[in-house]
């Protein structure tokens, strides 16, 4: 039975479907048909990720399509935000690989809103709206139901968690913007250090597009009745549906039913105002990641 050898652990809303669907064109990559088994953090108790399989033999059984790839894995980038999942990836293999996929601040905040905006976690006018309410509270006040926006995009100690645990030439990251705009010179190092051929070259191409929802009334009724999106997930019933459709149909059934309730849409960046806010907040922030990941991120700061 095959055993995942790395994992792309994150960060959340930066890419990972795409990453994950362009590298798996490589012929001596396998990865699991189920994005997002979140296996390694079944333990935090974190009710708004659907765990695809609770035993060591069900997330085996994601990767019996292996045919002697060298480099197989899974992508659940609910893992960087674990507690408990770098610590259990280790434990099951002291040799994985990891890969970090990481954007600029500024766009990762505006992904996370329109997300949580479709979902029905938070109900604010407008972005501007939801930053000003943290930015003016100290971030003792959010819009989101669960989080906030500040603290979500805030990595360096989620990132060190791994860095203390793994060796760091275990470690692989890969940006965003670079993967967009020197998309050759970004997967020849990644393959590089998944160590097969590094002069494959993959078709590009963007697999998570960002999405609003189709019919704003009904969703605002929805989410009013605890209907909306993030209201099914967490339902027991629909979490009980999972187990018994499995992880295959359900993530087929999951696309489904987002294509009917979204379509493809762009969201507007931030005012230059409200950017130079939150990049000055984050200045600490983004020092301290520089350290841990041994990078130049001045440009986050622009």
């Amino acid at each position: 039975m095959a055993k995942p050898n790395f994992f792309i652990v994150g960060c959340a809303k930066s890419g990972t479907t795409t990453l994950a669907k362009v590298i798996e064109q490589h012929p001596d990559i396998y990865m699991s048909p189920v994005k997002e088994p979140n296996f390694f953090n079944r333990k935090d108790g974190n009710q708004y990720s659907v765990i695809h399989a609770k035993t060591e033999e069900q997330y085996l059984s994601l990767f019996n399509g292996e045919s002697g790839q060298k480099a197989v894995g899974e992508a659940s980038p609910g893992y960087l935000h674990s507690d408990t999942a770098a610590e259990e990836i280790f434990d099951f293999s002291t040799r994985a690989k990891i890969i970090i996929i990481l954007r600029h601040p500024a766009d990762l905040v505006c992904s996370w809103y329109h997300h949580a905006k479709y979902m029905g976690d938070d109900n604010s006018q407008d972005i501007h709206t939801a930053l000003t309410t943290e930015f003016e509270s100290q971030g003792k006040k959010h819009t989101h139901k669960h989080y906030s926006y500040l603290d979500v995009i805030s990595l360096s100690e989620r990132i060190k968690r791994f860095y203390a645990i793994f060796p760091h030439d275990n470690i692989h990251l890969v940006m965003l913007e670079a993967m967009k705009q020197e998309p050759v010179e970004t997967f020849r190092a990644l393959f590089h250090f998944l160590e097969i051929d590094p002069g494959f070259t993959p078709v590009l191409d963007n697999h998570n597009f960002s999405r609003k929802v189709r019919f704003q009334a009904m969703h605002k009724g929805l989410t009013a009745l605890g209907l909306s999106p993030a209201d099914m997930r967490n339902n027991r019933l629909f979490k009980s549906l999972a187990r018994i459709l499995g992880p295959n149909l359900y993530t087929k059934l999951i696309g489904f039913g987002r294509n009917l309730y979204t379509q493809k849409s762009s969201y507007p960046a931030l005012s230059p105002e409200l950017r130079k806010h939150l990049l000055d907040l984050l200045a600490t922030e983004t020092d301290t990641l520089e350290k841990v990941i041994k990078r130049d991120l001045s440009y986050w700061k622009q």
